[in-house]
């Protein structure tokens, strides 16, 4: 099985690159840049199961120069420029921010049709679902109205791939994945918008004293529980719908996630006193029964754990930022 991963040097997909490459796919990891030190060192136990390229999913020509190198089955979809919602990036980089989220997605997509790809899987994002006040959690049939470029950008690529399945005959999906913290977040050209454990994570080990602002309870997914979901919606023999989300589905209140992180690094200093959050635990959090009702699967890692093994990497790696 050769599968294409799409922006495989970064976060989420160097990952999925990973675990679809320990149950045996043959991986084309694709990027716009040469894999770093990072990537090639957490990656270095299945170097033989990977081939990396470089290129832009903006460039047609060199797509099709890869895609005809390679007899490709599957198609992961990670791509994705993620500049946050604050601060200037989203307002100076609006143009690259939709020619590389939605042109990109549109040429994947294309070239999954022109190859006859046998799956598409589109890596959407929580983040669709800003906004929205409720005490249920949310599930993939929720009305959503994203302001922000990204967000804007993933519930609409979602939807471009759905009308290519349409058209198309194209086996698509898209997998909503929320909170994801773990190995390999770090900052690069594409991502400026890190999660509140890389943060913490990387005060800890800098021995600086972390501030904790008040917040609502979070959905913390640890990132190996991410890749491996994505991995069993794109090896199902049947999708019996095109949307999921991926995600822990517990909305984990911030003394909680103090203590779990105390516990994963003891010498961890945060300023006191820690603030209450602000609201109560029935903030909203995604709705999970349905990749687990089709597929048996759930992310089950719990804060603790999947910060011991954050920790682990970062030490391992020499990852300070």
């Amino acid at each position: 099985m050769v599968t294409l991963v799409t922006g495989g040097n970064g976060f989420v997909a160097s990952n999925v690159v990973r675990a679809l490459s320990e149950i045996g796919h043959q991986v084309i990891s694709l990027d716009v840049s040469d894999p770093d030190q990072f990537v090639t060192n957490y990656l270095s136990p299945w170097k033989d199961e990977i081939t990396f390229h470089k290129a832009s999913v903006l460039d047609v020509d060199a797509l099709d120069k890869v895609a005809g190198e390679h007899q490709i089955d599957k198609i992961v979809h990670a791509v994705a420029y993620t500049p946050g919602s604050r601060g200037p990036v989203e307002k100076d980089r609006s143009r690259s921010i939709v020619e590389v989220n939605i042109m990109g997605t549109l040429n994947m997509l294309d070239l999954a049709r022109r190859f006859a790809v046998k799956r598409f899987l589109f890596v959407s994002s929580g983040a669709v679902y800003e906004g929205l006040d409720s005490d249920k959690p949310l599930h993939e049939e929720t009305s959503v109205h994203p302001k922000a470029f990204y967000r804007i950008s993933k519930y609409a690529c979602e939807r471009i791939a759905e009308r290519y399945r349409d058209l198309h005959d194209l086996d698509s999906v898209s997998v909503r994945l929320g909170g994801p913290y773990g190995p390999m977040e770090r900052v690069t050209d594409y991502r400026a918008n890190m999660s509140l454990l890389h943060d913490w994570t990387g005060k800890a080990v800098r021995g600086e004293s972390i501030d904790v602002v008040p917040q609502n309870p979070g959905d913390y997914t640890y990132v190996m529980d991410i890749a491996k979901g994505l991995a069993t919606v794109l090896d199902a023999q049947v999708l019996p719908h095109r949307l999921y989300n991926l995600a822990r589905g517990v909305a984990t209140p911030t003394s909680q996630l103090v203590d779990a992180f105390r516990k994963a690094c003891p010498d961890a200093k945060f300023t006191e006193p820690i603030p209450a959050d602000l609201s109560s635990s029935t903030v909203p959090h995604v709705d999970v029964s349905r990749i687990k009702n089709d597929f048996g699967f759930e992310a089950s890692t719990d804060p603790y754990t999947g910060l011991t093994e954050y920790f682990k990497w970062r030490d391992e790696s020499g990852y300070v930022g």
